[in-house]
Parts: C-alpha cells; sequence; structure tokens
C-alpha cells in the first residue's frame, strides 16, 4: 500500500506542473509603407531593425512595389496592439518613411 501511496503523490504534483499558462499573445499588424528614395536597400535587417528600434518589436518584409517605393511589412511586438499602433506612429516620425497604412491586425 506505501508503494501505491507514494505514486500518487509523484503523479498529481508532475500532472500540476504540465499545465503552464499559456504564452502571452503579443500585437500585430501588417503595414504598406512608402519610403524615401534614400532607402537603397528596404529588405536590408539592417534598415528594418532600425525603423523599429524599440526593444521588442521586429519588422519583417513580406513585399515591395518598386512602381511606387511601397514595402509590405509586417511589425510584431509585445502586448496589446495599442502598442504596435504606438510604434508605428514612432515609425510615421521618420525622415525616411513618408506615410504608413496600416492594412491588417491580428
Amino acid at each position: 500500500m506505501f508503494p501505491a501511496l507514494m505514486l500518487g503523490i509523484f503523479l498529481i504534483p508532475s500532472g500540476l506542473m504540465a499545465q503552464a499558462p499559456p504564452p502571452t499573445a503579443g500585437c500585430r499588424l501588417q503595414l504598406r509603407v512608402w519610403l524615401s528614395p534614400e532607402v537603397s536597400d528596404p529588405r536590408s535587417p539592417g534598415f528594418l531593425s532600425s525603423l523599429a528600434n524599440r526593444p521588442g518589436y521586429s519588422l519583417t518584409w513580406l513585399g515591395g512595389s518598386p512602381d511606387d517605393m511601397s514595402v509590405t511589412l509586417e511589425l510584431m511586438g509585445p502586448g496589446a496592439i495599442y502598442r504596435c499602433r504606438e510604434e508605428v506612429t514612432r515609425m510615421r516620425r521618420d525622415a525616411r518613411v513618408l506615410s504608413i497604412e496600416v492594412a491588417e491586425h491580428g
């Protein structure tokens, strides 16, 4: 009886430990960004990281249009959607950015 009791004691805590809380979801926005002609390579990781330079935020290249100097980027960051919108507001003040249109969010 003692081994069965010991087994039950060890199984309960391990079962509880397996139920970790889900990770906190971050914000995500798809952006269409018009850039100034001085940006020679908008796909450059260096350029993308300098444009979203707040800790925890990143930009991913999704595509571009050479006709109108626009690029489609995905912005991801921690926290609620309003945090990503604050980052877009900050990005709009960058001299290399002519305009930003928020295409969708998730």
